[in-house]
């Protein structure tokens, strides 16, 4: 958390590129600038997705054949 508060506090407040803070951290600069412009620093949850059941089962086979 020290080091995303240090990018944001050196890209915001400093004014410094996201290229110079890259070299300087050793951080991709597309990373410094996701961390750069995130203002919830709250996981995400993720989202339940729901399984549908393949459409030749074993349990439908066997109904199938019955």
């Amino acid at each position: 958390m020290a080091e995303i508060n240090y990018i944001r506090c050196e890209t915001n407040k400093k004014g410094r590129s996201y290229a110079e803070v890259a070299r300087q951290t050793g951080i991709d600069s597309r990373t410094v600038k996701k961390y750069s412009d995130m203002e919830d620093f709250n996981p995400k949850e993720p989202i339940k997705q729901k399984r549908r059941s393949p459409v030749m089962d074993p349990s439908n086979l066997l109904s199938m054949n019955g």
